[in-house]
């Protein structure tokens, strides 16, 4: 059966968007995640920018939970419950009045350095238990909160896609694994993306909604739907960085280059849209900001595909 889909833009980065503007106004630890429980100024920074993202006409809605890991890695449960609680609060806050948006929740790799393949859990089976940890809080917080999905961002290896997967299958929550790429397409384990959809699909029986790209060169992404052959409409979803330049190299540099050319990158995203009508959701990572996610949904607005 034929229907028409409208590919939807996901909020910016709240990381690299933080970077710049703590210093700016007085708090240079904006960045911290955990800052957030305090309330106050940083609270409202959140909602702030969660607010500007949503009236540039982002429609996929993620929180600020990427970084709030490090709390399980210690033990602190009840730290990491709130935490995540007060995220997902206001991001719920700033959807209030709004059009019908999609709420994804956001959860990192369970090691310290996303780009670091041995720092990732050494099997499946790990990955599976550490991320059944997190998807237990957004288990609690689903109908509530009114959640869509839950996100596993800058998956650097295999196998912590595939525990992160059977995590999700196990607790009855969907899910979508995104992964950073090197500009061939390739994992940083040196693993094409491709074979490692196929493997997860295979292990799981296709449990995923489907599967992103993020955190990469958009050269990166390009050659990852160029080469995906039959499992090209699997990758739902895309979000780059603002800079070329392989992600490792951008944290030893502590920065990003930042978009000055926000009308030719998003032109690129768009055509990805037209040339791969499974794509529902395209972003910007790194280095992008309010305006570059502005100028994206201009250009994306109206895009339907028929399949």
């Amino acid at each position: 059966m034929s229907r028409l889909l409208e590919t939807q833009v996901s909020f910016g980065p709240y990381g690299s968007v933080f970077d710049r503007l703590g210093p700016e106004i007085g708090l240079p630890d904006l960045n911290d995640s955990t800052k957030i429980l305090e309330g106050g100024r940083y609270r409202d920074e959140h909602l702030q920018l969660a607010r500007q993202y949503l009236a540039v006409g982002a429609r996929v809605a993620t929180t600020n939970t990427f970084g709030a890991r490090h709390l399980l890695r210690a033990g602190d449960v009840p730290t990491y419950r709130e935490l995540v609680g007060a995220h997902v609060d206001v991001v719920r806050e700033a959807l209030k009045g709004t059009k019908r948006r999609s709420l994804a929740i956001a959860f990192g790799p369970a090691g310290n350095d996303c780009y670091n393949p041995d720092d990732a859990p050494a099997t499946p089976e790990e990955a599976r238990d550490f991320h059944a940890e997190q998807l237990a809080v957004a288990r609690d917080l689903w109908q509530k909160a009114g959640i869509d999905t839950a996100l596993f961002e800058t998956i650097c290896t295999g196998r912590e896609g595939l525990g992160a997967v059977l995590a999700a299958q196990k607790l009855g929550l969907p899910v979508i694994p995104s992964f950073v790429i090197d500009k061939e397409a390739k994992l940083f384990d040196g693993e094409p993306l491709v074979e490692v959809l196929k493997k997860i699909d295979a292990a799981t029986g296709s449990y995923a909604l489907g599967y992103g790209i993020n955190c990469c060169p958009i050269e990166g992404a390009e050659k990852a739907l160029s080469v995906a052959n039959g499992m090209r409409h699997r990758i739902l979803m895309v979000y780059p960085n603002s800079s070329s330049e392989d992600p490792r190299k951008l944290q030893e540099m502590k920065g990003v280059v930042h978009l000055h050319d926000h009308e030719g990158t998003a032109k690129q995203l768009v055509q990805m849209i037209r040339e791969n009508p499974s794509i529902r959701v395209i972003g910007g990572c790194c280095g992008y900001d309010q305006k570059a996610i502005s100028v994206l949904a201009r250009e994306a607005k109206g895009k339907r595909h028929s399949f």
